[in-house]
């Protein structure tokens, strides 16, 4: 691993990039001292106006934010206590509280996203293939599913948004966004300090110190965690921990208002991930499916290095009552990991890669409201790099006796120009309608993975093919929105949704060519209510949709006498995907408060364009196959009861959350099916307000539920019939936490 983590390198600055970002910074900047102040909007009012009880979402990107039950979308918000109140360590934490959403890891390696909204997901970690599900912090999408599953800390709320999100968030968000939003430096003083230890051992501390450094003129937030994480798994090979690791988050931030109208957030942020085994993976040729039993060769684990820095600026202006805002994003990405695929004591397959991805983004708009009408227009600029390196080691299980390489560089460059209106026809019918142009331009060199590939130390490669593509397209929307009190909100939308095409970087299918494969598009159809019952002391949301999915893109895993595993790339299918979803909210008395949801999702194929189940045609057999990552049901329950004692507080939680089976294989490979999982939580917390502190004592997974992040099969040599590379995530952990909150 010495090896990997020393090709890693540090980015190359763009001056042209800089020298445009300054430009327009500056052609901004003059824009907004030319505008006169604005009167408060409507969406700034609502946030005023919300109670103790409302959730206040910003995803809709108007004004100061929007009450969750105003919202005409699907969505579930979790507020700051909220997640605390969680033991909140990260987006998989949450990833199974949500109907038809699984935040879950792809396994094979640490911090890589795997999600999945209602049956839209993605198979692989690899950066060839676009997200689903778009994933955003503090309004910078980012651009690959590598090194966003990292610990999670400093969090003010996240936003599940279900569904094609095209109009706002661009490409990419199919299946839906997550959005997140860290703590911003206002004009109070906060001190926030924790620690804690669970069973592993992993030992987590993070301080958090924010305040004013000029009163009501510039504040600043200093923020940093530390977790040191010595493995949960015991390796059956020597009896010791696995797959420990050790991270550290650095985080800046300073908030400037000059003036009652304009503000200015900078954030600047670095994390160095070091895990010092491989990610622990099961061979279920040799081990029982239900076990955590798992062996390694202790080839070398993962190094993750990111740096990321964030401008958001934001006017009120007079014209319309509105709001410009500016939001510009850095993000630097550096990581290098290895994979004991055959999950054997030898050596017999191993992988290492390196993927190295820098990001600039800018988006430019306007929100404002004209009596009925209320506008919201923009422009954005996305431009990403992505080099990947892949190394696969073939051994006889005493030593390497032969070596493949390959890889390559894929440029993506995605411009786009959006806008919606609402019109309140009546006090209680608003009409949306809305659009956005995308235009999304990629261009890929690729060697293959072969012998002499690629020098992986040197990171130097002969490319046998170059490609470019660019697509232009549209995403509109339309919705109706009935609203005949606050209590009460019925709304119908339909929605387009486009996945970017591209090519395949990591090609090592013989005769097979990288691409480019075509860009995907949904049509979704959604049907919802949001109601406040009972004195407002129960919330009901329920939603009807339907999704159809034109040229879905699928990495299909078949086996290879050279590179055993190869990963292709195609438009498999058009499909259809349907269902229900439904999430309450009781305060049952005071201080107790039950929540609950349900999703139900149902999916086929329509037409079939590829040999999904690689048995030499295109037939009923492939028409007949589940789509995977498609999770049938999802249900879950959350009892949070609270009371007052002599000292502060105290409280107790206790979840229960089902995630049905759902197949990982496109081809419905016998023995590559995600198992079913009941997950309880829950914990017990004691605040002492005088002393500014509080305890927890918590246990995630009570029931010792094995779950994997993905099922590769292997072939038979590795261990027999069966034989298959699955990482799993751990079991039972208790843990105990510590806070000191001054504020």
């Amino acid at each position: 691993m010495t090896k990997i983590i020393g090709t890693l390198r540090h980015a190359r600055t763009g001056t042209r990039r800089w020298t445009a970002m300054g430009a327009s910074a500056a052609c901004l900047a003059a824009a907004l001292i030319a505008l006169p102040a604005q009167a408060q909007s409507d969406t700034d009012a609502a946030a005023e106006d919300a109670s103790d009880n409302d959730i206040i979402v910003t995803a809709t990107k108007r004004g100061d934010g929007e009450r969750l039950q105003d919202v005409p979308i699907a969505i579930t918000a979790f507020a700051k206590a909220e997640l605390d109140r969680s033991e909140f360590r990260g987006l998989e934490s949450i990833g199974n509280v949500a109907p038809n959403v699984q935040l879950n890891p792809i396994g094979t390696v640490k911090g890589t996203a795997n999600f999945t909204i209602r049956g839209l997901g993605t198979n692989s970690s690899i950066p060839s293939l676009d997200p689903t599900v778009g994933v955003f912090v503090d309004g910078v999408y980012l651009g690959t599913s590598a090194g966003v599953l990292l610990d999670g800390f400093d969090i003010e709320a996240i936003e599940l948004l279900r569904g094609p999100q095209g109009i706002l968030f661009g490409k990419n968000v199919t299946g839906g966004a997550v959005v997140i939003r860290t703590t911003t430096p206002g004009k109070d003083t906060i001190v926030d300090v924790r620690a804690g230890i669970e069973t592993g051992p992993n030992y987590t501390a993070s301080a958090v110190v924010s305040g004013p450094v000029v009163t009501d003129l510039l504040s600043i937030k200093a923020a940093g965690y530390f977790n040191k994480d010595e493995g949960w798994f015991e390796n059956e090979a020597d009896g010791n921990n696995y797959g420990g690791s050790r991270t550290a988050i650095g985080r800046l931030a300073f908030a400037l208002t000059p003036s009652p109208t304009f503000s200015l957030v900078g954030r600047f942020e670095i994390g160095d991930i070091d895990a010092k085994d491989e990610t622990p993976s099961q061979n279920r040729a040799i081990y029982d499916p239900d076990s955590f039993d798992v062996a390694g060769s202790r080839i070398g684990g993962a190094d993750i290095r990111y740096k990321n820095a964030t401008f958001e600026a934001n006017l009120d202006v007079g014209f319309g009552d509105g709001r410009i805002t500016n939001i510009f994003g850095w993000r630097k990405l550096d990581t290098a990991f290895g994979l004991d695929v055959d999950s054997l004591p030898g050596r017999f397959f191993e992988q290492y890669q390196i993927i190295d991805q820098k990001q600039f983004s800018n988006e430019l708009r306007y929100a404002g409201t004209f009596g009925d009408l209320s506008l919201l227009t923009g422009a954005y600029w996305f431009e990403q790099t992505v080099e990947y390196f892949e190394q696969r080691k073939f051994g006889n299980g005493a030593a390497i006796t032969s070596t493949t390489a390959g890889g390559g560089t894929l440029d993506s460059t995605t411009y786009g120009l959006f806008g919606s209106l609402d019109w309140k026809v009546t006090p209680e019918i608003t009409l949306s309608a809305g659009a956005r142009y995308t235009r999304d331009e990629k261009s890929a060199i690729v060697a293959a993975i072969r012998p002499g590939g690629c020098d992986f130390d040197a990171r130097t490669c002969t490319y046998e093919f170059s490609g470019q593509d660019a697509v232009n397209g549209l995403t509109p929307k339309f919705g109706i929105a009935w609203q005949p009190d606050r209590d009460t909100l019925v709304y119908a939308n339909v929605s387009r949704g486009l996945r970017g095409g591209g090519f395949n970087i990591r090609s090592a299918a013989v005769n097979v060519l990288p691409g480019p494969f075509d860009d995907e598009k949904v049509l979704s159809y959604e049907l919802g209510t949001k109601l406040d019952l009972a004195d407002r002391r129960l919330r009901l949301n329920l939603v009807l949709f339907r999704t159809e999915v034109k040229k879905m893109q699928r990495e299909v895993n078949t086996v290879s006498p050279t590179s055993v595993i190869v990963q292709v790339i195609e438009n498999t299918a058009d499909a259809t995907i349907q269902g229900v979803e439904a999430e309450a909210v009781l305060q049952a008395a005071e201080g107790l408060t039950i929540s609950g949801n349900v999703g139900i999702t149902s999916g086929e194929y329509q037409k079939i364009f590829a040999d999904i189940n690689r048995d030499g045609a295109i037939n009923s057999a492939d028409l007949n196959l589940k789509i995977p990552r498609l999770v049938p049901l999802t249900l879950g329950t959350t009892v949070d009861y609270r009371r007052d004692t002599r000292f502060g507080s105290m409280g107790v939680r206790a979840s229960y959350n089902y995630r049905d089976a759902s197949w990982f294989s496109d081809a419905n490979v016998p023995g590559t099916k995600l198992q079913a999982a009941n997950m309880i939580d829950a914990s017990l917390t004691f605040d002492i307000e005088r002393l500014n502190l509080s305890a927890a004592l918590y246990a995630k997974n009570l029931l010792n539920e094995v779950t994997e992040g993905s099922i590769t099969a292997l072939p038979a040599a590795f261990g027999g019939p069966g034989a298959t590379y699955a990482p799993l995530n751990k079991g039972r952990v208790f843990g105990v936490s510590l806070r000191f909150n001054l504020k």
